[in-house]
């Protein structure tokens, strides 16, 4: 964005909260900022916002998310969900109360939610300073526990709202690590997704600086001789020839020894695939991560084998039929490991102590315009 559109922004802002105290426009500028550090599936950044005299308007952005791990853009919901939640603590940091309303209709998917803004006693908030430190992390992960209070506190992150599950026992973990690394044998057998995400991998800093879109190629924390082999797995026709002789499932066998390394794995647990409902699966996310930081500890979603689940649930046959069967059966395994009787396997992750990550994702500009003519 150039200092042209920055310029016309702030004096939007002004003049649409023009009848509240004069920081404010500086205020909501930070509070949607702090909003847009949320994490996004391909650091898509799916959001937009809208400002309106006390509120403010969050859209998500079909068209960044054109994945084929997004179906229902559910993906975005979370994203948009995670957005709400980092702007709820900003919020409470200047000195405001944000309540949010969760919109999404099928005749306005894609408007998420009007917030409104109260004014509040200003206090610190303990989960604030994790917003601008938090990062993806694929380190592998040492194998400290987790002590007693930093479970309790995640586990109270989910006094309400979708269910939240840690799993500390190894074998436990090391199952469901097995199962969720499957993904990458249908990410790197099947040709749509290998050319998806071989097209977000950002190969240089120039590269990752100038789009500030997909991820870096470091934030895999690859060695060299597998970085210099992923220069070669991004032609299809030779990584189809080294799927022959097993290479998708030394990869899936690999991955699935890294995730289970750390302290915990999580899981989100929704009780239908209500859009509402990804929103609010979103918000918890964002505060266990938020939380995890805070901790001094690292997280890494491992969340593809649930996410194209809602595309096999819904009978969709954009995966091949064999690759449809293992995303099926891994999340029939995952829910059993969890124990799940009934509910959506929203999201996964894993969590534990590890060294800082290479690299972070860079974020674009907030996309800010004056609210048009909508009731809520």
């Amino acid at each position: 964005m150039n200092a042209a559109r920055k310029t016309s922004m702030r004096d939007i802002l002004k003049t649409m909260m023009s009848q509240k105290p004069p920081t404010l426009d500086e205020d909501v500028l930070h509070i949607i900022t702090a909003g847009t550090m949320a994490p996004s599936g391909d650091n898509c950044q799916p959001w937009r916002f809208e400002v309106g005299p006390g509120f403010i308007d969050v859209f998500n952005l079909p068209e960044r998310d054109n994945s084929l791990y997004s179906w229902g853009q559910r993906p975005s919901y979370i994203a948009n969900g995670a957005v709400l939640e980092n702007m709820s603590i900003a919020a409470a940091q200047r000195g405001y109360r944000l309540s949010a309303k969760v919109l999404p209709t099928p005749s306005d998917p894609d408007w998420i939610a009007r917030a409104y803004l109260e004014r509040a006693t200003q206090a610190a908030h303990p989960l604030y300073e994790s917003i601008w430190k938090r990062a993806t992390n694929r380190r592998p992960y040492r194998n400290a526990e987790l002590t007693a209070v930093q479970h309790d506190a995640l586990m109270k992150t989910a006094e309400s709202g979708p269910q939240l599950i840690l799993v500390t026992d190894t074998a436990r973990r090391q199952e469901l690590g097995n199962l969720l690394a499957l993904n990458e044998r249908v990410l790197f057998e099947d040709r749509n997704m290998h050319r998806f995400f071989f097209s977000h991998i950002n190969w240089t800093d120039e590269q990752d600086a100038a789009r500030k879109l997909g991820f870096s190629i470091k934030t895999f924390e690859l060695p060299p001789p597998v970085r210099a082999g992923f220069a070669v797995f991004r032609h299809f026709p030779a990584l189809r020839a080294l799927n022959a002789v097993g290479l998708s499932s030394m990869v899936a066998k690999t991955n699935g020894g890294i995730y289970m390394t750390g302290a915990a794995m999580g899981a989100i647990v929704i009780p239908n695939r209500d859009t509402t409902q990804y929103v609010a699966a979103g918000r918890l996310f964002e505060r266990v991560w938020l939380s995890v930081t805070s901790m001094g500890l690292h997280l890494q979603p491992l969340t593809g084998i649930p996410l194209l689940m809602n595309r096999v649930a819904d009978g969709d046959r954009t995966l091949a039929e064999r690759h449809a069967s293992i995303v099926a059966d891994a999340y029939a395994r995952l829910a059993s490991v969890l124990k799940l009787s009934d509910g959506v396997l929203a999201f996964m992750f894993r969590i534990g102590h590890a060294d800082e990550p290479s690299a972070r994702t860079p974020r674009l500009e907030p996309d800010v315009r004056p609210a048009g003519d909508r009731s809520a």
